[in-house]
């Protein structure tokens, strides 16, 4: 972010806040990154009466929405946010549908992609987070990803809370630098690794990381384009007799 955008982007946190304590009713940001999420910690201001809390329904969600509540509240309110399901209508005769596939296509609707939570695909499926302002344009105008015809039905919230889309993964590396847990997670020589950072593919909690010596932090979340996301676990590396080190990843399937 600029500086400038990092001003209006505080100056709205603190709107939001000032909204739930003056009017005593529940506000909230659109989806948030993982890096907004970061600065919105350090941005917030404490307001008497007015509780902050996230929610992006899915159990391990990258992407989500941070609610200002007042003190009657114990809880977000469920219906800001809409969970939804994209199939095929004719499974048979379906194309083979990537995130980025479903992804495009609600882009290509005018939805902005802070409007979208975390979106998962599995066997040519997808489910996704949104907020409910969008509701009627994913039912009613969504209907083709990629040639695909697809319908989209509105599911329960627990059918997305429930969705785990990752695995725990123990990975042997010599340090925590970027370029080696790459080389690492991909099985990639360190060279290989060096060249994505080279090509603009490496990016850390949605921010081109062009520093191949980064150090790497709990939480991090790391895609190389092309070959998938992890997120660095907050659980302590395990160091062997050799030095070597074994970090726990949560690898994205």
């Amino acid at each position: 972010m600029t500086d400038r955008e990092l001003q209006l982007f505080r100056n709205r946190l603190s709107d939001l806040a000032r909204q739930c304590e003056d009017r005593n009713i529940a506000t909230h940001t659109h989806f948030l990154t993982v890096e907004e999420q970061r600065l919105a910690e350090q941005f917030i201001l404490n307001v008497d009466g007015v509780r902050v809390i996230s929610d992006g329904v899915f159990c391990d969600a990258e992407r989500k929405l941070l609610f200002f509540l007042p003190s009657y509240l114990e809880e977000a309110p469920e219906e800001e946010i809409g969970c939804f399901r994209i199939e095929p209508r004719a499974a048979k005769f379906a194309e083979a549908l990537s995130h980025r596939d479903f992804l495009g296509a609600l882009m290509g609707l005018g939805i902005k992609r802070e409007m979208l939570g975390d979106l998962a695909v599995t066997e040519n499926c997808a489910q996704l987070a949104a907020l409910s302002t969008v509701r009627e344009v994913l039912l009613r105008e969504l209907t083709e990803v990629k040639h695909t015809k697809v319908r989209v039905s509105e599911i329960a919230r627990d059918e997305l809370s429930a969705v785990r889309r990752t695995e725990i993964r123990s990975i042997n590396a010599a340090s925590l630098r970027a370029d080696v847990l790459i080389a690492a997670v991909w099985r990639l020589s360190r060279t290989q690794a060096k060249e994505s950072f080279a090509r603009g593919e490496v990016f850390r909690n949605g921010i081109e990381l062009e520093n191949p010596s980064a150090e790497l932090k709990a939480e991090d979340f790391v895609s190389l384009r092309g070959k998938g996301k992890f997120k660095l676990c907050g659980t302590e590396a395990r160091v062997t007799k050799s030095g070597r080190l074994y970090v726990d990843i949560a690898y994205y399937i």
